[in-house]
């Protein structure tokens, strides 16, 4: 899943469909684009989503936003060039690509996949990538970027925060021009 910014005054859905059925259902309600998986296969019992071109590119028009979230299950999330108040992207087994952002406040959460930011300006960030670890390039906060992750490899490179906080439990930790007056570094290993 690709999220955009064009110059455009609405917002395009663009994906491969099938003959047989629709592969999503597309809906607004109350400012809120809904974007539901509707091909399923029943698999041994369970009820899977059907494998097939799954690319899906949402493009928003160029403007601030108040607030924009986004949840994906499987796959890679990608957000690029959205200017946001909040921004809010969650990941189930999936890497979250996340460029040419601006946002007051930034939360961008992988329970299994690599978080990788990069330039981006942002005020406040928390950035999880709990099992796949996190990178973070050509990145500014101009208060608290906090960095964190269970298992997995984390990489600063051309990061300036006023506030820098690392968490890491498992993992090696690399920093290439990473400038922070306050920084707090924690891992166990």
């Amino acid at each position: 899943v690709t999220i955009r910014t064009a110059d455009t005054d609405h917002i395009t859905v663009n994906y491969a469909d099938t003959a047989e059925k629709p592969l999503y259902t597309i809906s607004v309600e109350d400012g809120l684009l809904r974007i539901q998986t509707e091909s399923l296969d029943k698999i041994g019992g369970r009820i899977v989503p059907r494998l097939s071109n799954r690319d899906l590119v949402i493009t928003l028009p160029q403007k601030q936003y108040q607030n924009v979230s986004v949840a994906l299950t499987v796959g890679t999330l990608s957000v690029e060039g959205v200017k946001a108040a909040q921004l809010t992207t969650k990941g189930t087994v999936n890497s979250v690509e996340l460029s040419g952002i601006q946002a007051d406040q930034l939360n961008a959460v992988s329970a299994m996949g690599k978080v990788t930011p990069r330039d981006s300006r942002i005020g406040n960030a928390e950035i999880e990538g709990n099992v796949g670890g996190v990178t973070v390039e050509n990145v500014t906060a101009s208060e608290r970027l906090t960095v964190s992750s269970v298992v997995g490899k984390f990489s600063l490179d051309d990061v300036t925060a006023y506030e820098l906080i690392v968490l890491s439990t498992l993992g090696r930790i690399s920093w290439e021009n990473v400038e922070a007056p306050y920084s707090t570094q924690a891992s166990i290993f």
